[in-house]
């Protein structure tokens, strides 16, 4: 994983890489109880925002947001804008996963931060400070134990 600039190869920003086409952020807890809503959600490859076009497809169920891609996407990070609507549909504490091969959901991210016990990564499940700033934009990224609100123009 890298870039090419002017044919030099430049690697990539972030170690930890994976890929999908079957992304699902499962919530556990909204800040008002009720079902969660968001703007939209999307992947990031270094950085940057994977656009979606009608590649892809974006809907909601009573406790997951699910994005479907027609290919599978490498990604190192993923984002949300929380939804215009009432902050009480804000996702607090949440998983964000990966279909894997065998049909399985794989979490590779969320509200929490990994931490190492026993030579296993865990992912404890952690409020998270979603901002109350409505259409906000939040970026996570892959193995790291930080997050950014953005707001893209």
């Amino acid at each position: 994983y890298g870039w090419d600039v002017f044919g030099f190869d430049i690697p990539s920003v972030l170690e930890n890489h994976s890929s999908g086409n079957r992304f699902r952020m499962w919530v556990n807890e909204t800040r008002g109880g009720l079902e969660p809503r968001l703007g939209a959600m999307g992947l990031m490859l270094d950085g940057c925002p994977i656009l979606c076009g009608s590649q892809c497809n974006f809907s909601t169920t009573n406790d997951s947001i699910y994005l479907t891609w027609e290919e599978t996407q490498d990604f190192n990070g993923w984002w949300f804008h929380t939804w215009a609507g009432d902050a009480a549909h804000d996702p607090i504490t949440f998983w964000f996963q990966v279909l894997s091969r065998d049909g399985n959901w794989e979490t590779v991210g969320g509200s929490g931060s990994y931490q190492e016990v026993l030579s296993v990564y865990v992912h404890p499940l952690n409020p998270y400070a979603t901002p109350l700033e409505r259409n906000a934009t939040v970026t996570f990224y892959l193995g790291e134990e930080m997050a950014f609100v953005i707001i893209w123009v």
